[in-house]
């Protein structure tokens, strides 16, 4: 999609958001909700990456879906993506965007913040991430590294749940000064297991979304 043709979407989006010009401000939008009530769930648990292939074939890199009652729309460029997350505008809602899929684990972090509030929070955090404060947690985090390995037995290994249990102490190892121990353990069985993923691989977080002004 050209970035005119980009700028014309989200505009012509926030525009009847903001105005409140239209019931259905994604009525302009290709791709349709899908069958009453199911939507495009069924097709999205079946196989995620064969829906949205199938949508931008007939639609174009541009189009909706309702997946679980909710309505999302999908951009499929580089150009969207530099668009949409940059918001040169200020237009967009990281907080409505992100709230559904890590709000529960970190409200009120610094992805769930918009404009103000997010740069007045993200001077804060940028004390943490600069160069003589990275280089100073290189050996923190081979040392949790080291000992997850070690810790290690012997067969398989789900490794969606040994990297959620390894970055967890290496976060808390880091930022806290502390070691998680059983407890990065208990979180990271909490979560499903990898192969209950593994439909969903081309799915991603649902980037900032529209709102009002």
């Amino acid at each position: 999609m050209a970035g005119r043709d980009l700028e014309t979407a989200l505009g012509t989006a926030t525009t009847k958001l903001g105005a409140g010009l239209a019931t259905d401000p994604l009525a302009h939008i290709p791709g349709g909700q899908g069958p009453p009530l199911i939507g495009h769930t069924l097709s999205f648990l079946r196989d995620a990456r064969r829906l949205l292939n199938a949508k931008q074939a007939e639609h174009g890199d541009v189009f909706q879906t309702r997946v679980l009652g909710r309505r999302d729309v999908v951009f499929l460029t580089p150009e969207a993506t530099r668009q949409i997350y940059l918001d040169p505008d200020k237009v967009l809602s990281s907080e409505q965007g992100w709230s559904t899929s890590i709000g529960p684990m970190f409200r009120n972090g610094l992805m769930l913040r918009d404009f103000t509030d997010h740069h007045l929070h993200r001077r804060v955090m940028q004390q943490a991430f600069r160069r003589t404060a990275l280089e100073g947690y290189v050996a923190a985090i081979h040392r949790v590294i080291d000992r997850h390995v070690d810790e290690l037995g012997p067969g398989p290994v789900d490794i969606y749940r040994f990297m959620k249990r390894l970055t967890l102490d290496i976060a808390a190892d880091v930022f806290v000064g502390a070691s998680l121990g059983a407890q990065a353990k208990a979180v990271g069985d909490s979560t499903p297991s990898s192969a209950n993923w593994s439909r969903n691989d081309a799915v991603v977080p649902s980037p900032p979304i529209c709102c009002p002004g």
